[in-house]
Order: structure tokens, then sequence, then C-alpha cells
């Protein structure tokens, strides 16, 4: 089985497959795995699914794993499911899950799980529930999470929920239904340092917990078709079981003006949210946004006792706003608008903005940029005399963009790299240490004694003829790039990092 290819693979007739046996699909090579379609995996016999490896499942196609059936997925090597992407999960059959067994949900990723639909949460048995585990349950998405009831709640291993890090608490409470869970449902799963009133449902962090939020519903959203952001919190609720109401001070939102006051004087600025989750900064009588951020999601947390309301900055460059209630959020730049933004835009171009702020627009629109590009806006908006419009100037890691919108307001843009965690991942695995992405984009780091920059180049690139870029970092010449899971490379240059 090691020399078949994946087109010979791909090329086998479905009928053929019920007659492998464990021991030869454990022979298969992963990128053969790659070429098996959904037919043909339906037409395995479970005994030989049992000897499928993790590497091997990590390879196949999401589209062959809709394939899979209750008793084929029961019969998976309990390690194998570690191999599981969140678009593999996603594309399961939810019947499939019926097969689930505890020892197999255990060893779902975080990530894997993450893709787990509410049809298919519901299809899970009793069994498979108590697997969820502190390292993963808090994977599970706010759509599936926000169908819980206290029924689901009891099914769920105490200990595990007990020991959940402090944000993937806060994120399944405050994103279940509180007309379904009940504080009583939950008030002896708390981990420790955690406090619940059970009269309003408020919650209260240990200090240095991190936090999670109710999670917006984008949904609602009134941005343009193809624009994308990832999961912000809705900073109109609380720290509270299913966020709560919103009190009369206004939920989160009404902290971050709070910091506001303390730090630039009272009715100064005030923060506005969009029903994307974008927060806009605006000055005292002002209508237009003259600054802009998302929360960075991965950093929020509960500040030591005796915090006061303020803002400050951190290594990276983001601004943190403590908040009244001891929150501690930390904010990236973003565009202000991204549909004034799309606007100036060819029609078919998309923007992705990423966890980490970083915003790909699939085609400015400018000539002498064919490829994608991704960057981290300038927070500020100020006003421009050019035309509405997108606008690239200058080479390498030292250029720039400028996009005019309509009202004459424009964001720049410098250069930032799209895989963030997959490239952090990569430096880490060769001895990088005291690693640091900054809000301009660059990374700072310390490799072999010696403090570096890495800075990124706009453009993303792509090989024409279907085939990838060898994956991870990778020098061709005299340049340097990082190639992410999808085959997208970018180009880096890295300079000795300024003293101090």
């Amino acid at each position: 089985m090691a020399g078949f290819k994946q087109d010979q693979v791909a090329a086998m007739d479905p009928t053929a497959m019920g007659g492998f046996k464990s021991n030869q699909i454990a022979a298969f090579d992963p990128n053969a795995v790659a070429g098996f379609k959904q037919d043909q995996v339906a037409a395995f016999d479970p005994n030989a699914v049992a000897g499928f490896k993790p590497e091997q499942v990590a390879a196949f196609d999401p589209n062959a794993v809709a394939g899979f059936k209750p008793d084929q997925v029961a019969a998976l090597d309990p390690t194998a499911v570690a191999g599981f992407k969140p678009t593999q999960v996603a594309a399961l059959d939810p019947d499939a899950m019926t097969g689930i067994k505890q020892d197999q949900m255990k060893n779902f990723s975080k990530n894997a799980v993450g893709g787990l639909t509410s049809d298919q949460f519901t299809k899970l048995p009793d069994d498979a529930l108590k697997g969820l585990t502190k390292d993963n349950l808090g994977g599970l998405g706010t759509d599936v999470v926000k169908n819980f009831d206290d029924t689901t709640i009891a099914k769920l291993d105490p200990n595990e929920v007990k020991s959940l890090a402090g944000d993937d608490f806060s994120k399944l409470m405050t994103n279940v239904d509180p007309t379904k869970v009940t504080a009583d449902a939950v008030d002896d799963l708390l981990p420790t340092g955690w406090e619940l009133d059970k009269t309003t449902g408020d919650l209260k962090a240990p200090p240095g917990a991190a936090l999670s939020f109710k999670t917006i519903d984008q949904s609602a959203s009134a941005n343009i078709n193809e624009t994308t952001l990832p999961p912000l919190p809705d900073l109109s609720k609380n720290l509270a079981l299913g966020g709560g109401t919103g009190d009369a001070g206004g939920g989160v939102l009404a902290g971050l003006d709070k910091a506001l006051d303390a730090a630039a004087g009272a009715g100064q600025y005030k923060f506005e949210q969009r029903n994307d989750g974008i927060l806009n900064l605006k000055t005292a009588g002002a209508d237009d946004a003259a600054a802009a951020f998302i929360p960075d999601t991965s950093k929020m947390k509960q500040a030591p006792a005796g915090t006061a309301p303020g803002v400050s900055q951190d290594a990276t460059g983001a601004f943190v706003l403590t908040t009244d209630k001891g929150y501690q959020i930390p904010l990236l730049p973003a565009l202000a608008d991204p549909d004034a933004v799309k606007n100036q835009l060819p029609a078919d171009s998309k923007i992705e903005v990423g966890t980490g702020g970083q915003t790909t627009i699939s085609d400015l629109g400018v000539a002498g940029s064919d490829k994608p590009v991704v960057g981290m806006p300038s927070p500020l908006l100020v006003q421009s005399d050019k035309a509405p419009g997108a606008y690239r100037d200058g080479t390498g890691p030292d250029a720039k963009i400028e996009i005019v919108n309509a009202d004459g307001k424009a964001q720049v843009i410098t250069p930032a790299f799209k895989a963030q965690d997959e490239f952090k991942t990569a430096l880490e695995s060769f001895g990088v240490t005291d690693l640091k992405i900054n809000t301009s984009g660059t990374i700072d780091l310390t490799f072999g004694g010696q403090q570096l920059t890495l800075k990124p180049h706009f453009d993303i690139e792509t090989k024409s003829d279907g085939t990838s870029y060898p994956a991870g970092v990778t020098q061709d010449g005299d340049k340097f790039y990082f190639t992410n899971e999808k085959g997208e490379r970018q180009q880096l240059s890295v300079v000795s990092a300024p003293a101090g």
C-alpha cells in the first residue's frame, strides 16, 4: 500500500475498498490518503478503518470524510481522531457522530471540536459528551453552546468543566442561553476562584484569569458580502451567564468608556461598537470615527485586585483598557468601516480580518499589484485630499497602502503576516524565544542569542499549476519565505532589532 500515489488511489473502484484490511490501511502513505473520495470511504470495512493513523486522518479531503458511517467512526482508533481538522469534522455526516465514543472524544483537538455543528452535536451519545475535556471543551462553537440546556450541562464531566481555563470557562458560560441553562445547573461547576451571583447570573473572575465574553452575532452585520471578521465579543453584554442583558451602565462597553475617562478626562472620547464587532472611537460631539479597533480576544484577562481604570500600552504596541470591573482588554488596529473600503475595491475583491487584526484584501485593484495583500491598518483615520480609491507606494517591507473612502477619510495599511499562529509555531520549533507579534505587523524574536525583527512583505503568492510551495520557513535564492498549510507563501526580511 505504501507504493500507491494519490492519483492511483483516486482511480480505485469503490467496490474494491471493502477488501482492504487494517494492516493494509495502516501502510498507506498519508499523501496517497488525500486521494480517497466519499464513495470509496463509505465502502471501507469498519475493521479496516481501525488501521488509520493520525497523520493519515489529517490528510483526508473533507469531501471524502463525509462518507464515514457510524460503524466506521466507532471503529477508528482513539489516537487516530487526533488527526482531524475543523473542516473535516464539519464535513462528517451528523448520523456518523452517533459512533463517537468517550475515549475518542478525549483525543479530538480543541481546534477540531470547533468544527462541530449544532446538528452533529445533538447526535453525540451521552458517553461521548463525557469525553469532552478541559483541553477541548472550550473549542465548541457558540452556535453549539447556545443550544445547551441544563440536561446538556449535566452530561458533561464536572471535573473537566471545573478545570477549564478562564477564557474557555467564561466563553461557555457567557454564550449559553440563560432561558435554557440556569444558575443552579452551573453553580457547582465553577473553577477555583470564580464566583457566581445566582440571582443576577453575574460572574466574577479571579485576578489573572483569562476572559471571554458573549460572542457577537455577526449574521446581523450590515457588512457587504465577502467581508469576514473573526468572532468578536458583544461588549454591550456583561461577564454573566448568557451575557446578561446589559446592566443600566451599558455592559463592558461602558467600562471601556470609563477607562477612557480616567485617561483623557470625562466625556472626551467614547466607543461605539458596530454590528460586526468593530470598535469605533469617537471624539465628543463627532459622528465620524477618529480611530478603530477590535479586541484582542486571546489576551483579555482579569486585572489584579485594586487596579484602577485607565489606558496603557503593552510591548506589542496594543492599547490596553482596564475597566471599572477590572477587565483588561487589549485593542488591535482595524478598518473603521470595511463596507466603505470594499466600495473602493474591485467588485469581486474580498476582505478577511484575522484574529490578530491582520487584514487580507484579495484584489487591491491597483496597477502592478496583482496578488492578494495582507497588512495591519493604522487605527487612525485622517482626512485625505486624494480621490477615493486604493493607493500603493514603496517596495518590500517598507511599502504602504492607503485607502481613501468616499467621504475623504483614509487609513494607511502596512505589511503584516497572514498566518500568524502557524508562523509562530514554525519559528518556535527552531528554538526561537521572546517572540512578539507587534501591532505594526512585524515580529520581534530572539534566536541564537541575537535579537531580530522579521518584516513581512504585502503579497501572498500561490502556484498556478496546482502544486504547493514547500511548507514552513524556506529560502529561495537570497529571499526568505513562510508558507502556510494552504500553500500560500509570503516573503519576509530579517533585520537586527533596534537596541532597547
